[in-house]
């Protein structure tokens, strides 16, 4: 029996490492999506506009400001001014959409990581085959 590529122990060792590394940060990943409570799929922006009085502070460029949540459901888009909620309820508001987020960037990155995870356990295993060759004379 004889390995299939020379000086294949070294490359077999890093594969090892980094196969490693990306299960450690995706155990990273997949506890922060499991740790993840209440979230809200939208954004919070603000919205500035003009009133169309003619004798408001709008008309000479000080725009009317609003915080808006912009989310879909059901396919449309929907905006919820958030000017009448409490500063309780607007901060529980903002810290679910940014819940949402993080959720969002730890989903992608996982996937991404479990792409990379896959061709490095594909690459393992081509290193780690070894041929066998048939004996003469047998």
């Amino acid at each position: 029996m004889k390995r299939s590529k020379p000086d294949t122990d070294h490359l077999i060792s890093k594969t090892r490492q980094h196969i490693q590394r990306l299960a450690d940060t995706l155990s990273y990943r997949l506890s922060r999506i499991l740790k993840t409570r209440h979230m809200i799929k939208g954004t919070i922006y603000i919205q500035k506009k003009r009133c169309g009085n003619a004798r408001c502070k709008c008309a000479g460029g000080e725009l009317h400001c609003a915080t808006m949540l912009s989310l879909s459901h059901q396919g449309k888009t929907r905006l919820i001014p958030l000017t009448k909620y409490s500063g309780v309820e607007l901060m529980q508001i903002r810290k679910a959409v940014k819940e949402y987020q993080g959720f969002r960037h730890n989903r992608a990155e996982a996937v991404s990581d479990f792409k990379r995870l896959i061709e490095q356990i594909n690459k393992l295993e081509q290193n780690l085959l070894i041929e066998v060759t048939p004996k003469k004379g047998v």
